[in-house]
C-alpha cells in the first residue's frame, strides 16, 4: 500500500471538504515527525517543571549541542499554562467529556531551529551569553511552535494535529511510544547526516553517482534534497540521470528526473526529451484505450493505489513537454505533434488537468514554428549553453540576420562574432564557431554554425583598485560569495551577466552604509593558469546623512505618518537600504493592505556637499506619492487544477467582494503551497490582475500546475492514532 500513501492526503480532503461549510476550510497545523525531525538543528527531550512558563530544562539530546541540565526559552509555549489548553481530545474529534486527560510539561521533546539571524547569543562584552538568551523557531512544515512539539504522558506521545478538514488542530494520542519516535527520529538524522557527507563528495561525478539511492528514497524530504544535489553537480550527473530514467521501476520519480535533466543538461538533451514523449507515447496507445473516464481517481480499479503509476507517467510526460517549450528542438515537432493528437483523440485521457498536455504540446508546436518563420535555413550543432531559439534572436536584434533573407559572407563572419562573444559571456572564453553551408546555396541560405563550446574559464582572483572606505578583502569575500549563489550549479564560473548582478549587489552594499553615489564598475579581466584575474574600479564616493524629507500627495495615510515609517533620523547615516525598503515595501505594504493597489512613491534626492570640504554630505528627499484609487475584489478564479474552485476558494483568506487586502492575498497563496498540491505558486509570477478601473474592481486569477505523483499532504507516520 506504500504507493496510495502519496495521494492519500487528498482524497480524504476532497471527501471531507464536499459534506462541510467552506467557510472555514483550510489546511491547519498538524505536527510531522519526518518534517520536524529534518529541518530541526536540534532536538531534546525537555522538561518545564511544575510551572508552565516556556522555561525549559534539557534532560536528553537527540540532535545537536545541547546538553543535559542546559536552559531553554520558547516563550510561546507559555500559552499552554490554561490547563484546559492542554485537554487531549479522542478519535472522535471532541475533548473527552469523562476521565479528561491533560498533558503537563514535565516531559517534551521540543523540535528546534536556532534562529541563524539571531547573533546575540553569538558575541557578547562579557563572554558568550547563556544559551537562554538565543532565540529558537519552530523546525515544522507550519511556522507554529505548538506542532514543532510533542507530549510524553506515561509513555505515550501527544501532539498537535488537524484531525478532519476543515476542523481545528487537536491534541491527540499519536498511537506511539516515545520509544518509537525517538527511533525514527534518530533514523531520519543518521539518513541526513548519510546525505550531507554523499553531497560533501569533490567529485562531480562521484557525488551524482552517490545520491542516485537517495534520489528514491521513501522519504519525500531525503528525495528533494537529493535531486537539488544531483542538479548542483552539473554536467557529470547526466549518464546518471539518463539511467534511472532508462528504469521503469523508478517511474514514480521520473518527473523530478525530467525536471533536472532539463536543468542540468540544458540545450544538449532535446534528443533526451523527445525520447521520453515517444516512449510515453507508445505507453498511453496500450494503456489509454481501456481506461474508463475518471480513472486518475480509481475508478475502473479495483483500488486507487492502482491509478498511481498511471499518474507518475502522466507527471513524467507532462515535465518533459514543459521542458521542450522552453528548450525548442526541431527534431521532436512530429512525436510532439503525434502525441497531442492522439491524447485528444480519448476523452478519457483529454479530461485530465483540464487540458494541460495539449496545452504544453501546443505551446512547444507554436515555438517551432515561430523557429521556422524566423529563418527556417540556419541550424546550429554542438548547442549547450544556450537555446537555439535565443540565438536565432539575439542575431536578429543585432539585424544581422532578417526574416527571409539570405545571409551574405560578411553577415556570416557577424554571426559568427556574435556567438562567440555570447559564449564568452558564459564564461567559454575559447569556443569556436565555424559556418558550413551544407547545401551549397548560392545565396548562402542554408547555413550550420557548427559551436565548439570548450572548457569553461572560471575566476581566479577578483581584485579592487581606488577603494578608499571599504577594503579590498571584504569586497572581495562579498562579490565571490555573491557569484556563488548565483551559480548554484559552478562555484566561481566566469558569467557576465552574474557579474554585473554582484557589482550591483556590492553598490547596495555600500548604498546600505550611507554611500549613496558610490560605484564599482568597469570590470576587466586577464586569464591566468589558474583562471581570470577580474580587477573592478571603485568610486565610493561621499558619505552622505539624512536632511530634510517633504512628502507630497499622501491623504489616505497621513505624512507624519508616512514619515513614522522610516527608521531613519535627521542626521543618521542615510542608508540606501532602509530608504528603499521604506518607499517602496514598507509603505506599499501598508496602502495595500487598505486595498490602493496602484500605488506608487517617486523620491527626488538632492545631493549637498559640505563646504568646508568635509567627507560627509547631506541628502534631502522629495517624495510623492500617488495612492491611486481603492479597489474590491470582483472575482477569483483559478487557472490549471483538478481542484473544485470552491475547494480552493475555501482556503483563501479573502473572498469577493472584500476591499483587496495585499497582506491576505499572500498569505491566502501561502495557504495553497501549504497544500503540497501544486508546482510552487509565485505571488507575481503565477497571478494575473484586471482592474477596472471605473468601479474601482479587481479580478484575480491564480495559474496552478498540479504536482499530482509528487504530493502527499501529510506524512503517515504523524497522523496514526490509537484504534
Amino acid at each position: 500500500m506504500k504507493p496510495i500513501q502519496k495521494y492519500a492526503g487528498f482524497v480524504l480532503l476532497f471527501l471531507l471538504c464536499g459534506s462541510h461549510s467552506l467557510i472555514s476550510a483550510g489546511i491547519r497545523p498538524s505536527f510531522s515527525l519526518e518534517t520536524s525531525s529534518w529541518n530541526a538543528t536540534h532536538i531534546v527531550v525537555a522538561t518545564e517543571g511544575k510551572t508552565i512558563d516556556g522555561v525549559f530544562r534539557v534532560l536528553e539530546s537527540w540532535k545537536g549541542d545541547l546538553n543535559p541540565g542546559d536552559t531553554v526559552r520558547i516563550p510561546e509555549l507559555a500559552s499552554f499554562k490554561p490547563q484546559t489548553s492542554r485537554a487531549v481530545s479522542d478519535s472522535s474529534n471532541e475533548k473527552q467529556k469523562s476521565n479528561a486527560l491533560f498533558v503537563t510539561g514535565e516531559r517534551m521533546v521540543l523540535f528546534l531551529k536556532k534562529d541563524s539571524s539571531d547573533t546575540s547569543s553569538e558575541t557578547g562584552d562579557n563572554g558568550p551569553p547563556s544559551l537562554a538568551s538565543i532565540h529558537w523557531k519552530p523546525s515544522g512544515l507550519f511556522d507554529e511552535m505548538n506542532v514543532s512539539v510533542v507530549w510524553i504522558e506515561q509513555g505515550k506521545v501527544f501532539a498537535f494535529v488537524q484531525v478532519m478538514n476543515p476542523g481545528p488542530s487537536l491534541l491527540i494520542s499519536l498511537g506511539s511510544s516515545e520509544d518509537e519516535l525517538k527511533k525514527r527520529a534518530l533514523e531520519i538524522n543518521d539518513i541526513q547526516d548519510s546525505l550531507l557527507q554523499t553531497v560533501a563528495i569533490s567529485d562531480s561525478a562521484k557525488r551524482a553517482e552517490a545520491l542516485a539511492p537517495f534520489a528514491h528514497h521513501p522519504l519525500y524530504l531525503v528525495r528533494r534534497a537529493a535531486f537539488e544535489a544531483l542538479q548542483k553537480s552539473g554536467k557529470p550527473a547526466l549518464p546518471i540521470v539518463r539511467r534511472m530514467l532508462a528504469d521503469d521501476s523508478l517511474v514514480d520519480i521520473h518527473s523530478e528526473l525530467v525536471d533536472v535533466l532539463a536543468e542540468v543538461g540544458k540545450g544538449d538533451v532535446g534528443p533526451d526529451l523527445t525520447e521520453v514523449i515517444r516512449k510515453s507515447l507508445e505507453f498511453w496507445r496500450a494503456t489509454g484505450p481501456g481506461l474508463e473516464k475518471g480513472w486518475w481517481n480509481g475508478k475502473g480499479f479495483d483500488s486507487l493505489e492502482q491509478a498511481v503509476p498511471l499518474r507518475d507517467r502522466y507527471s513524467e510526460v507532462y515535465r518533459a513537454l514543459i521542458a521542450l517549450r522552453k528548450r525548442p528542438y526541431r527534431e521532436s515537432e512530429m512525436v510532439v505533434r503525434q502525441f497531442r493528437d492522439f491524447w485528444r483523440s480519448l476523452p478519457q485521457l483529454e479530461e485530465i488537468g483540464s487540458d494541460q498536455i495539449t496545452e504544453a504540446c501546443d505551446g512547444i508546436l507554436r515555438e517551432l514554428d515561430r523557429l521556422k518563420s524566423t529563418n527556417n535555413s540556419i541550424r546550429f550543432e554542438g548547442l549547450g549553453v544556450f537555446d537555439e531559439s535565443y540565438l536565432l534572436e539575439a542575431l536578429g536584434l543585432e539585424r544581422i540576420m532578417t526574416q527571409g533573407s539570405p545571409l551574405n559572407p560578411e553577415q556570416i563572419e557577424q554571426a559568427e562574432t556574435t556567438i562567440k562573444k555570447m559564449m564568452a559571456s558564459q564564461g567559454y572564453l575559447h569556443c569556436t564557431v565555424v559556418a558550413r553551408n551544407d547545401q551549397s546555396d548560392p545565396n548562402l541560405r542554408a547555413i550550420t554554425f557548427v559551436v565548439s563550446e570548450g572548457e569553461p574559464v572560471g575566476i581566479a582572483e577578483i581584485r579592487f583598485t581606488d577603494n578608499k572606505i571599504f577594503a579590498s578583502s571584504e569586497l572581495s569575500a562579498r562579490i565571490t560569495k555573491c557569484l556563488a549563489a548565483g551559480q548554484p550549479g559552478e562555484i566561481n564560473m566566469y558569467h557576465s551577466e552574474v557579474l554585473d548582478i554582484c557589482l550591483r549587489r556590492l553598490e547596495d552594499f555600500a548604498r546600505s552604509n550611507g554611500y549613496l553615489r558610490a560605484r564599482f564598475y568597469h570590470p576587466t579581466s586577464e586569464e591566468t593558469k589558474d583562471g581570470l584575474i577580474i580587477t573592478v574600479h571603485a568610486d565610493e564616493g561621499l558619505l552622505y546623512r539624512l536632511g530634510e524629507i517633504k512628502i507630497e500627495g499622501a491623504r489616505v495615510v497621513p505624512p507624519d505618518r508616512v514619515r513614522a515609517l522610516l527608521g531613519l533620523r535627521r542626521g543618521d547615516a542615510a542608508n540606501g537600504e532602509i530608504l528603499g525598503k521604506w518607499l517602496f515595501e514598507d509603505l506599499k505594504r501598508v496602502y495595500g493592505e487598505m486595498g490602493y493597489i496602484q500605488f506608487t512613491a517617486e523620491p527626488e534626492p538632492e545631493f549637498k556637499v559640505a563646504p568646508n570640504g568635509a567627507d560627509d554630505g547631506t541628502v534631502d528627499l522629495k517624495v510623492t506619492i500617488d495612492e491611486g484609487r481603492q479597489f474590491r475584489i470582483r472575482a477569483i478564479k483559478f487557472q490549471g487544477a483538478n481542484v473544485s474552485p470552491k475547494e480552493l476558494l475555501g482556503l483563501l483568506r479573502i473572498r469577493a467582494g472584500d476591499i483587496f487586502n495585499q497582506r491576505l492575498f499572500e498569505e491566502s497563496i501561502d495557504e495553497l503551497n501549504k497544500l503540497e498540491r501544486f508546482e510552487l505558486i509565485d505571488k507575481d509570477r503565477d497571478t494575473d490582475f484586471t482592474t477596472d478601473e471605473e468601479q474601482g474592481l479587481i479580478n484575480i486569477v491564480i495559474k496552478l500546475t498540479n504536482l499530482d505523483s509528487k504530493v502527499k499532504l501529510r506524512d503517515s507516520w504523524s497522523t496514526r492514532r490509537q484504534p
